[in-house]
């Protein structure tokens, strides 16, 4: 089928092939065709930037210990944390907790049941929102997410940026145009699921796709081409050397408190240099409190670990230090754990494998 060449469009008949896929292909999982809005939202927020299959293990467990809203919103900050261990981007905790508890307190654990008092929520934004309005509510909005944008794009050859304000705008219009007049839930979660199963970022299944034949990227040989975003975001490294001091039967751990990554996660006091650096170097940059470890060496120095974040990556090493003497040793935010309870912490991914792969716990 050859395109005329008019500007960029939605063919009226995607969203009867794109449905009639869905009902075909649609998966079990536990939140297709929920209708509680706590069980929405939950499942919403835990797949934020999380694959499915990464997600489901945690969906359940939540929901298991925080069956509603009013049991999350009174649980403790660090049991949520140690549950949610290993997710990584501990804003969305935190930001789950806060919501969780405006619902909970000031809204008698009843959602909002529109999307403009969705949004006020924390940690909803506008992909979330029209998630939840539409699952849960049945109104009519559609989301617009990375597989919305990948199938949007190619399925009307639309060569502007995505990820500027007028291809986004663009996009979100179409996506509203297609699910006018359908099932909200289901057409988003087809649309979902097709982007993610079908119309992939590589290696699209495009000779089993049942809209090849309206799909101009296809048409047109400029699958690979779509979409078009203006620019990749460089990773920025962070490195980060710890110094774990450890007797016998305890070990030193630092409650990260600032506001900084892993707020409020545990890892151990840390040197951060511009380049990895030999003990001797990181003599002189020891923070204060730790400067009687001046004179000794450490029993063991770790090679590199790699945590990767979407626009960062953190290079940790860990020199162990054992020692006799800690009565004058406990920096702020520290405290010395006994090594039987050091599980019961909620860590980030490279400290837990560190943690892990020398039997901590």
């Amino acid at each position: 089928m050859a395109f005329r060449k008019t500007g960029p469009y939605i063919p009226s008949a995607f969203r009867n092939i794109l449905t009639d896929w869905y009902t075909r292909n649609a998966r079990s999982l536990p939140w297709v065709g929920e209708k509680d809005p706590y069980k929405i939202w939950l499942s919403e927020i835990l797949l934020q930037q999380t694959r499915v299959e990464q997600g489901l293990p945690y969906y359940l467990r939540f929901i298991e210990q925080y069956p509603d809203v009013q049991v999350l919103a009174a649980a403790p900050d660090g049991e949520v944390m140690k549950l949610w261990e290993g997710l990584g981007y501990y804003n969305r905790a935190r930001n789950m907790l806060a919501a969780a508890r405006i619902v909970a307190n000031d809204r008698d654990g009843v959602f909002p049941d529109t999307l403009e008092g969705l949004l006020a929520l924390p940690g909803i934004g506008p992909y979330t929102g029209r998630a939840i309005a539409a699952f849960a509510y049945g109104i009519p909005v559609a989301v617009n997410d990375g597989n919305v944008m990948r199938v949007l794009a190619r399925m009307a050859g639309y060569h502007e940026a995505v990820d500027q304000p007028e291809g986004k705008a663009q996009i979100q219009a179409w996506a509203d145009q297609l699910v006018a007049g359908a099932d909200p839930a289901l057409f988003n979660q087809a649309m979902m699921d097709f982007g993610s199963q079908v119309c992939k970022p590589a290696a699209p299944l495009c000779s089993d796709c049942p809209a090849s034949d309206i799909c101009r990227a296809y048409q047109e040989q400029e699958v690979s081409l779509l979409p078009v975003k203006s620019k990749r975001i460089a990773k920025k490294e962070r490195i980060m050397q710890f110094l774990v001091l450890q007797t016998p039967d305890a070990v030193l751990i630092r409650h990260r408190a600032e506001k900084d990554i892993w707020q409020n996660l545990h890892d151990f006091p840390a040197v951060e240099p511009i380049k990895p650096l030999s003990w001797r170097q990181l003599r002189s940059r020891l923070p204060q409190e730790l400067t009687v470890l001046s004179g000794q060496s450490p029993s063991f120095t770790s090679s590199m670990y790699t945590q990767q974040f979407t626009h960062r990556t953190i290079q940790g090493q860990f020199l162990v230090f054992d020692l006799e003497d800690i009565s004058d040793i406990c920096p702020p935010d520290c405290q010395w754990v006994p090594k039987a309870e050091l599980s019961k912490f909620a860590y980030p991914v490279i400290i837990k494998k560190f943690l892990l792969e020398f039997s901590y716990f």
